[in-house]
């Protein structure tokens, strides 16, 4: 895709977040003044149909409002840096239909929220799940579909075709090896923020119990252990492709050059595979930490294996010359 695609498709996305964050502000605060009074502590949690947690109203809105606005930021950052990635339609309807999700989910919960505990004597009355439940889908699914219909507008570009790497030329009984990293900074900010928004929805609920903090430290180190582990190291030898993660290079998973007919080089986007982290899509695997090239490893009687990995072009050429002179001889 030419630049003016990609100039024509990036905006409509970025106006689609701005409207969607605006609408949601504008629905949860005009909710909170519109259904006011409220108990002195609502409702924000329920076990079955019975309250289990409080917040105070205007520190829930106000976390929720942090939390939207955290959520569109990491978004529009996102989108910052996926000018090549837009030109394609499946990427942007994904996008903005995520975009549109996260906003509804938001709106409804806060509108949902409201409606359960307007005119309430405590949080202990306020009324069934179901308000908040059914308001959270309707604008989930609403804001979403808009999204996707915008997202589907614009020109198309096709997936671009593998391309084989040329064997290198290295004199004989030479010792070939290649070792790449890789590391998503983006990623990593995005799930220090989802740590530091549950950690936020934790103090700002009132009734504290332990299951609560149990529930919370495990999803803040959650986020933390997955932010650690998002880089990874790809090594290619006489023993294969070895590819590990982490700063402690652990876990990692190993594919012999006896598995492997070809590598290739590929530009391959996380919507084209099914997100981010370790994917399994229709006729391959991915282990996609961001978009760009890819070295692809067409495997014997196996799904391909494609790795988003820094000059994956020179990795497929070390990976073909040890199938062209090791392999055989192994």
């Amino acid at each position: 895709m030419n630049s003016t695609g990609t100039l024509t498709t990036r905006p409509a996305v970025l106006r689609f977040l701005a409207a969607a964050t605006a609408a949601s502000l504008v629905l949860l605060w005009g909710a909170y003044f519109y259904l006011a009074p409220y108990p002195a502590e609502i409702a924000v949690h329920w076990s079955g149909t019975t309250p289990d947690s409080s917040a105070a109203p205007a520190a829930f809105f106000l976390g929720v409002t942090a939390a939207v606005a955290a959520g569109n930021l990491l978004l529009a950052f996102g989108l910052k840096g996926m000018a090549n990635d837009l030109s394609r339609r499946s990427t942007r309807s994904a996008l903005a239909s995520f975009a549109g999700v996260w906003n509804g989910i938001m709106a409804g919960a806060a509108i949902g929220t409201a409606h359960a505990n307007q005119g309430a004597a405590s949080w202990q009355d306020a009324g069934s799940p179901a308000l908040p439940m059914m308001w959270l889908g309707a604008f989930a699914i609403a804001f979403g579909a808009l999204g996707f219909l915008i997202g589907r507008r614009g020109p198309d570009q096709a997936p671009e075709a593998n391309t084989p790497a040329e064997p290198l030329d290295v004199p004989p009984g030479t010792r070939l090896a290649w070792t790449g990293s890789l590391s998503n900074p983006a990623l990593r900010w995005l799930l220090a923020a989802a740590a530091a928004v549950t950690a936020l929805s934790g103090l700002l609920v009132a009734d504290r119990t332990v299951s609560t903090w149990i529930s919370l430290a495990v999803a803040v180190i959650g986020c933390l252990a997955a932010a650690l582990l998002l880089s990874l190291t790809v090594s290619v030898g006489r023993d294969g492709v070895r590819v590990s993660f982490g700063p402690f290079a652990w876990p990692s998973v190993r594919t012999p050059l006896s598995e492997i007919e070809e590598a290739s080089v590929q530009t391959r986007t996380g919507s084209e595979v099914g997100g981010w982290g370790w994917r399994s899509y229709p006729g391959g695997l991915a282990v996609m930490f961001r978009n760009g090239e890819c070295l692809v490893l067409r495997r014997k009687r196996k799904p391909q294996l494609t790795i988003s990995v820094d000059d994956a072009g020179r990795a497929a050429a070390v990976v073909n010359t040890l199938l062209r002179d090791v392999a055989p001889r192994s």
